[in-house]
């Protein structure tokens, strides 16, 4: 699995709010805390401006003049943008809150926000982005490929996703290395993979 410093280091966090100060003071807080991220004042600058090619998740206010935060999740659906939406809002509701998140976001959270839940939503989105843009996958693909492998090609696949050679994988099974070698054959052909990283990537969006 892809290490958290790994990740903060791959992904950039996109803050779209009409708040300047909260801009300021959430690019302050994900700075501290060791991730990047740009930031937007509006919905419009957002979308003229993001490379949607780059890893990462939306730090997504819900009222903003023009474009609002859910119209901009819509918009970015019908795009077909995977990136993942963080909600943070003073004005949310219940229901607001269920519809967002049935509609795909990530979380959905009140201002002010609990920090510990802001890290761990953008951590979830930015990993989902992640794995969403080296496999061109969504979640329910990635389960359905990792449910084809048997339990021991499971195991492998894991161990591969962990960067271990094929030695120690033996060592780890309690096989010989060239079984090890055909098990790792079959974890590459049923999920479509190429390298470990990609199998790192799909077991993290198939979690």
């Amino acid at each position: 699995m892809l290490t958290l410093e790994d990740l903060k280091a791959r992904a950039l966090v996109r803050i779209v709010d009409d708040d300047p100060a909260l801009r300021r003071a959430l690019a302050f807080f994900l700075k501290v805390e060791g991730w990047r991220s740009t930031a937007y004042a509006g919905a419009e600058e957002f979308i003229h401006a993001d490379n949607s090619a780059e890893p990462g998740c939306l730090i997504l206010d819900l009222q903003m003049p023009g474009m609002t935060g859910t119209e901009l999740q819509k918009l970015l659906k019908s795009r077909h943008n995977a990136l993942p939406v963080v909600f943070v809002s003073a004005h949310g509701d219940i229901d607001t809150a269920v519809l967002a998140v049935l509609d795909g976001a990530v979380d959905f959270l009140q201002k002010p926000f609990d920090e510990e839940r802001l890290l761990r939503a953008v951590e979830k989105g930015c990993r989902q982005h992640l794995a969403a843009l080296n496999n061109g996958i969504d979640e329910a693909a990635a389960r359905e490929r990792s449910a084809q492998l048997t339990e021991r090609e499971a195991s492998v696949a894991r161990l591969l996703a962990d960067g271990l050679t094929t030695r120690v994988m033996a060592e780890r099974l309690g096989v010989s290395p060239r079984t090890v070698e055909v098990y790792r054959a079959g974890v590459y052909r049923k999920l479509g993979l190429r390298t470990a990283r990609e199998i790192a990537d799909l077991l993290e969006l198939a979690r």
